[in-house]
């Protein structure tokens, strides 16, 4: 057998003297083989006589270890891919796929990948299969490391000997809590925007109000608020003014603001629906307590998330998981913590966490 390795383009460069003869190269797609070249050369590596195979994306995904053997490789090294669609927005995760993939195909798996495959329902397989497989080892790597937003950067190691699951790494004190405050609670409800209401050119939209465009739109929302457009037809999302719109990307206390004249906003806004200003006022109040701040601090990955930081956490499904409480309320920490019945270690841990 020979070893397996997965790397995306801008990882090829670190990775070609690590190369040993007869191992299998994923290729990421069109550019990948003229980097590899351009790095062996760069590295007085001498191409020719390592008998490499290449793969595409398609064949990687289409590979089968034969009915005589178990597994078609002794190791799976990577670094894959993380995303696809990927416009300075997080794009869609794929590094799943290719960690099952090679979880399906390799006796032993090497890889360094985002670490927020510990919850969510698309990487469920993934963790099953880590799980089942066992699990060596799961090292945690520094934001700082990177020169891109990547969420809680980990190596993993899979394979023989293995005896862990992803639990024995990610269960924290502060997963703990969070789960305490946040079961059988009510949430509060976020919808996804629509993806055409946009400022791109079509016959459909304005950035002026006019007599055939008279219905307003949150487009985005930035840190010093909203921008709106005007559609000539109403989307209907079933939710309305006024609404309490985050900007996505704000520092470690998100920007909120109040819109009582949008009808509808588009897929790369977050929103909730609001009674009216006063319930407005008390979510921002809510939202900017330490114990919320904590709460949101763990949906963004803790202390080890992005480079962005603290916005990732605005995400439908993760305002979703948000107690929703009595917004009539003015609510306070010392209410909060008599409310989900916090103990004094309890706040500690809130405050260390936030700190």
């Amino acid at each position: 057998m020979s070893n397996l390795r997965i790397y995306s383009n801008r990882h090829i460069k670190n990775e070609v003297q690590n190369v040993e003869k007869n191992d299998w190269i994923y290729l990421e797609n069109s550019l990948s083989r003229k980097r590899w070249k351009k790095y062996f050369v760069y590295n007085n590596v001498d191409e020719s006589k390592l008998n490499l195979t290449y793969i595409t994306k398609e064949e990687f995904l289409n590979l089968k270890t034969d009915n005589n053997k178990k597994y078609m490789f002794d190791v799976g090294f990577g670094n894959p891919p993380y995303s696809k669609n990927n416009k300075g927005k997080g794009g869609t995760s794929v590094y799943q796929t290719h960690s099952v993939k090679a979880m399906e195909l390799c006796e032993t798996i090497n890889f360094t990948t985002p670490g927020a495959f510990d919850e969510g329902i698309k990487f469920e397989e993934m963790r099953n299969l880590m799980d089942e497989r066992g699990i060596i080892n799961i090292d945690f790597i520094p934001v700082d490391t990177y020169d891109a937003n990547v969420v809680r950067p980990c190596k993993w190691l899979v394979g023989p000997g293995g005896n862990k699951t992803v639990e024995d790494f990610f269960a924290t004190p502060e997963k703990e809590l969070f789960k305490k405050i946040t079961d059988n609670t009510e949430s509060f409800i976020c919808k996804s925007g629509k993806g055409d209401v946009s400022t791109s050119s079509t016959e459909n939209i304005s950035i002026e109000k006019t007599e055939t465009h008279p219905h307003v739109y949150v487009d985005r929302v930035k840190k010093d608020g909203p921008i709106h457009v005007y559609c000539n037809d109403k989307i209907n999302m079933d939710i309305d003014s006024p609404l309490m719109v985050f900007a996505q990307r704000a520092g470690l206390e998100p920007k909120m603001f109040y819109d009582d004249i949008a009808t509808s906003y588009s897929q790369n806004v977050m929103a909730i629906q609001v009674e009216n200003k006063t319930v407005y006022d008390n979510i921002e109040i809510l939202l900017k307590t330490n114990v919320y701040k904590f709460l949101l601090l763990q949906l963004s990955g803790g202390r080890t998330t992005t480079k962005a930081g603290f916005p990732g956490a605005f995400t439908k499904g993760k305002i979703e998981k948000l107690p929703k409480l009595d917004l009539s309320i003015v609510w306070t920490d010392e209410m909060l913590k008599n409310e989900f019945n916090l103990n004094e270690s309890e706040v500690s841990l809130i405050l260390d966490q936030i700190s």
